[in-house]
């Protein structure tokens, strides 16, 4: 078969060409043909993707691949609100096909009541033309917390190759620098005392990601599971010692009238590779509540004794359960209720003390990106950091 293309101005020929699951020469396969349309459409860098086939000399197919381009470039300034961060304003340009290369660039900043956040990255998915997917990330956050202020800015690079068929191999190397200052010495409890001061983090990750879903924003069938470890410390330097290892998997299933039902767990465990308890870096122990975690919690995880500060735990457990459904099927728009449990614990994993939320909310990936508003209601209301019945949550980003 031979393949034409027409219709791209600024996409170059070879981002269409390796997004395509059939090559010139191979033998006419509807089942390629049909993935290669799935593939270009979810580069999200086309309104537009068609295919046409004829019938050429010696019993051959040619194909006709047309497109219309989108613009990939977006500039969004916003306001939202989380349980954690709370009031947020928001400023970011990405540009998703940068110079029709296929990359994206990315700046990003959000200014809040707790919160002063900046992101640059910059993501290469064919380095060097070959199926290696490379981003380098460079960032500075800084975070209020009841007792204390975190702030930290940092490098990271990670890339990405297949391993095997739907599996990918990731390697990333972080170096932070992390400082624990403005502490209330009458409300800080001993431990965040302890952990004043600036670190710095050297780190270097592995996973393995396994992926069968049909679509990266909107996912309707599929299984996406992950296996991963993060060390820091001996030997690549730095003053902070810790392994932390994960395992995440997620299913996708449709249901009828374009209801989806998904379910995701996701397990961590953190090692102490140093002598003292308090040599952790409390920035580093898993804490759950939010959007991402335990909708409508503010802060979950082991509390310091006679304190209301959040310290986090070294081991992990959550489950969400959801149910998509179309709104406004035309503009994207979805709905979606949830189930949300889970926990943190100062070791060992106890499935009989899960902290569990419930709720609904509104998914839109409009022009400027994927947007959530939840609102969680706590079913378990206890603790010293339940201050309310449940939250609303936004966010700009991906979903479940």
């Amino acid at each position: 078969a031979r393949i034409g293309i027409s219709g791209n101005t600024i996409t170059r020929d070879k981002v269409i060409r390796r997004s395509l699951s059939i090559v010139e020469g191979d033998l006419y396969s509807s089942s390629k043909l049909k993935k290669s349309y799935n593939n270009l459409n979810q580069l999200r860098y086309f309104e537009e993707v068609d295919f046409q086939t004829e019938k050429a000399p010696d019993n051959k197919v040619d194909i006709n691949i047309r497109v219309k381009e989108k613009n990939t470039g977006m500039f969004m300034v916003g306001a939202g609100y989380s349980a954690v961060d709370q009031a947020v304003i928001m400023a970011q340009v990405v540009q998703q096909n940068f110079l029709g290369y296929g990359q994206t660039m990315s700046l990003k900043a959000s200014l809040g009541s707790t919160t002063n956040n900046y992101e640059l990255s910059f993501t290469e998915p064919w380095l060097f033309d070959l199926p290696l997917w490379f981003k380098a990330d460079l960032w500075k956050y800084k975070k209020e917390y009841d007792s204390y202020t975190l702030d930290t800015k940092g490098i990271g690079a990670t890339w990405g190759y297949p391993v095997w068929k739907k599996i990918i191999g990731y390697v990333g190397y972080k170096f932070s620098i992390d400082n624990i200052m403005d502490i209330n010495q009458i409300t800080a409890s001993s431990y965040i005392k302890a952990q004043e001061g600036e670190r710095t983090t050297s780190s270097v990750s592995f996973s393995l990601v396994y992926d069968t879903t049909d679509d990266m924003m909107f996912p309707t069938k599929g299984i996406k599971a992950s296996t991963g470890v993060r060390h820091a410390g001996v030997p690549l330097g730095g003053n902070t010692e810790f392994t932390k290892y994960s395992g995440t998997v997620a299913g996708y299933y449709p249901l009828f009238w374009d209801i989806v039902f998904g379910a995701k767990g996701q397990i961590g465990f953190l090692q102490n590779n140093d002598d003292s308890d308090d040599k952790i870096p409390i920035y580093e122990r898993y804490v759950l509540g939010g959007i991402n975690s335990l909708r409508g919690l503010r802060y979950v995880g082991p509390i310091n004794p006679g304190t209301s500060d959040v310290i986090g735990g070294t081991t992990m457990l959550t489950f969400s359960l959801e149910l998509v459904f179309p709104l406004i099927k035309d503009a994207g728009m979805k709905g979606v209720f949830f189930y949300d449990a889970g926990n943190t614990w100062n070791g060992g994993y106890y499935p009989d003390d899960l902290r569990m939320t419930c709720g609904a909310g509104i998914r839109w990936y409009s022009p400027i990106g994927p947007l959530r508003l939840e609102y969680g209601y706590v079913l378990d209301r206890k603790g010293l950091n339940d201050d309310s019945t449940g939250r609303f949550e936004f966010t700009i980003g991906m979903f479940m």
